[in-house]
């Protein structure tokens, strides 16, 4: 059964509700800690690791997310590499991504000005995080050097060659696209391991306090949220690396076959995969 017009706009509000629930769990799961930093005088019981990665994983998602927004060249150079399909980055994602790297650097400057009792930022979070910051800013710099090079050309016509491939990396060296996949990648990365330092204090004191157990559950909500978003736009699509791919850090719509970009055109809504064809 595919579902009709009517049905695609309803799930589609359902889809932005989801998303925009997601993004509510995560906005309010920041303020719990600060307030409990800010009543203690004292950030002793939270990761000096964990604000350090925090605020290198979502600097470079919010310079993912708001590229692919708001910057006409980036999605261009992302329409290029797949197919003529668009980033599915939307506002919520945007608003997520600059509300928390905000709430990160608030939550630097207590660790800056309150008690952090023995704590010291550790020297693999230290390095890691160095050398990630080290190797964006030298791609950066290249892609940086490269546009301006492109964009100094005397032929209007070479110019604007030289700039499409700056941006989608036809010209194989440093590209938009490509740094923005590698900041996506960086976020990635330290979500998967910023959580470790705060499991480690706990266990080293024996102890929670200091830490709000509230973001930990707004953060679960808001994850549980977003799958569902994308369990439901993996249906409404007919696409499931929208599951198997994470939506906005690096997340790609692939439509590959002659045979399905005409589905796309003549169909308001696409056939369901192949694993919901029984629903």
């Amino acid at each position: 059964m595919t579902p009709n017009s009517n049905q695609t706009g309803s799930w589609g509000r359902v889809s932005a509700i989801l998303g925009w629930a997601s993004t509510g769990c995560w906005f309010v799961g920041w303020y719990p800690q600060l307030l409990t930093n800010f009543h203690a005088r004292s950030v002793a019981g939270f990761s000096l690791d964990n604000i350090l990665l925090n605020f290198l994983g979502f600097a470079c998602y919010s310079c993912y997310n708001g590229a692919l927004f708001y910057s006409e060249s980036a999605r261009a150079a992302y329409r290029s590499a797949h197919g003529g399909v668009d980033s599915d980055v939307r506002s919520n994602d945007v608003f997520f991504a600059f509300h928390a790297l905000f709430c990160t650097v608030l939550t630097g400057l207590q660790a800056l000005k309150y008690n952090r009792g023995n704590q010291k930022v550790s020297k693999p979070a230290l390095l890691g995080c160095g050398a990630a910051a080290a190797a964006l800013s030298v791609y950066g710099s290249l892609w940086l050097s490269a546009a301006a090079a492109a964009s100094r050309s005397s032929q209007p016509r070479v110019a604007n060659a030289a700039a499409a491939a700056a941006a989608s990396g036809g010209g194989g060296g440093p590209d938009l696209l490509r740094f923005l996949t590698c900041l996506s990648y960086v976020k990635v990365l330290t979500t998967f391991v910023k959580y470790w330092p705060q499991i480690r204090l706990n266990a080293a004191r024996r102890s929670t306090v200091g830490f709000n157990i509230s973001n930990s559950i707004t953060d679960l909500s808001g994850g549980l949220l977003s799958l569902s978003q994308q369990g439901l736009d993996a249906w409404l699509f007919a696409d499931a690396t929208l599951v198997t791919v994470r939506r906005g850090v690096g997340g790609r719509r692939r439509r590959k076959g002659k045979r399905r970009k005409k589905e796309e055109k003549t169909h308001p809504l696409r056939p369901r995969p192949f694993f919901f064809s029984s629903l």
